[in-house]
């Protein structure tokens, strides 16, 4: 095994770059001859060659494993820079009907149409926006529902984008915590006013409804049908929209962490502990039932939630559990071990996708999860969470200090 250049102790692998994992944790770069040598270096310390980190590099990344192919050509590849966008002002993301809507803090929504990134429309609301768009569409109409610090706006996805004031939220000065869901007609928010954490309800028609005011932090709600779970450090609840008040109240003593958000699929709901283990938790009878998942210790956990699946990242990559917690894949049967935590993982069909930071580049990895082979990757500097519309992979990249959007289709 070769030894660290800094430190002298023994590496634990021999990849062309390498860190030392066993002693001070620093950057090597090994020569031909198998020597580790400082970044820093221009002449093997063993041997005496010419070496060069920058080449190490390259011939690293060449070797990650990365896919059996990687994307070639975008469908369309926009810097943000030509919307007027700067790195001090990005927007938040959101899909829905074949359009990519771009949402500002301030107010204003750019709206593009998928795969072209052609833009469809302009948008200036008054106040805040904290929070991501609510999709509500029935056999009349498709619309966005956007919420503001006091307002909740209706955009109408049919009628090129006109938008309407629907109702206030409360009085001024309050902030959205979390992010809002929509039950039936009506809007379930919890609102901060004062340090008070409110949960309301708030119909289409502006009729409001107060649930519960907490002087805590509240996790963020999920729902499963007629039914919320929530949760602050010490307390779990359950509210039931067909009686529309809190019908479950319990000490939270499997500590879950209101800094992770819980995932709903189906009918089973997922939580984070402080200690970094999952639950899964149903919520067909009056109680709920809580199953912890035998999945192993893990560090910098984050993760999605499907029908049939969980699928972890964390520190050395990436767990894809049936609902019970069985293991049934694991990224280091194909990768190496980089942290994927940046970003929760995304599932759409198929296929399953994330993102891992290997030194000096991340790596967007592409799983088909019928036989867990890889069928594509994209290489860059990752700011958002890529995303998926109408069977399309968007990505958002940091390229020498210019954010530039890209779609691929798969």
């Amino acid at each position: 095994m070769p030894k660290c250049a800094y430190c002298g102790n023994e590496i634990s692998n021999d990849k062309i770059v390498t860190s030392c994992k066993n002693g001070c944790h620093r950057t090597n770069f090994l020569c031909s001859c198998g020597s580790a040598n400082r970044t820093t270096a221009f002449y093997c310390r063993t041997c005496g060659k010419e070496i060069s980190y920058k080449s190490a590099l390259i011939r690293h990344t060449r070797n990650l494993k990365i896919s059996s192919f990687t994307f070639e050509k975008a469908l369309f590849e926009l810097p943000l820079s030509e919307l007027g966008i700067s790195y001090d002002d990005l927007p938040r993301f959101f899909s829905s009907y074949g359009n990519l809507f771009l949402i500002f803090k301030t107010g204003k929504i750019i709206v593009l149409k998928s795969g072209s990134g052609e833009v469809q429309a302009n948008i200036e609301i008054s106040g805040e926006i904290s929070t991501l768009p609510i999709e509500v569409s029935d056999r009349r109409s498709k619309s966005l529902f956007i919420m503001t610090s006091n307002e909740i706006y209706r955009i109408d996805l049919i009628r090129d984008f006109a938008y309407e004031l629907i109702t206030n939220i409360g009085e001024r000065d309050i902030e959205l915590n979390s992010q809002p869901l929509y039950i039936d007609g009506y809007f379930f928010l919890v609102v901060k006013q004062s340090s008070i954490n409110h949960i309301k309800l708030i119909s289409l028609d502006g009729d409001h409804k107060d649930i519960i005011s907490l002087n805590d932090i509240i996790s963020q709600p999920v729902k499963v049908e007629d039914k919320v779970f929530f949760y602050t450090k010490d307390r779990l609840f359950i509210y039931d929209h067909s009686k529309k008040e809190i019908t479950y109240s319990d000490d939270n003593k499997y500590d879950f962490s209101t800094e992770t958000e819980p995932k709903s699929s189906g009918n089973r709901i997922y939580a984070l502990t402080n200690e970094e283990r999952l639950y899964r938790i149903n919520l067909d009878e009056d109680m709920p039932e809580v199953f912890g998942l035998p999945h192993p210790q893990l560090m910098q956990v984050c993760f999605e939630a499907t029908e049939n699946q969980v699928i972890i990242a964390h520190s050395k990559g990436v767990l894809v559990t049936n609902i019970l917690g069985q293991i049934e894949w694991s990224s280091d049967d194909l990768l190496d071990l980089y942290p994927a935590y940046k970003f929760p993982p995304i599932s759409y069909g198929d296929y399953i996708a994330f993102v891992m930071s290997y030194p000096n580049t991340e790596v967007l990895h592409i799983i088909e999860i019928n036989n867990y082979k890889q069928v594509g990757s994209c290489l860059g500097n990752f700011v958002y969470r890529p995303m998926y519309c109408d069977g399309n992979l968007y990505t958002i990249v940091d390229e020498n200090s210019e954010i530039i959007m890209r779609a691929y289709e798969l």
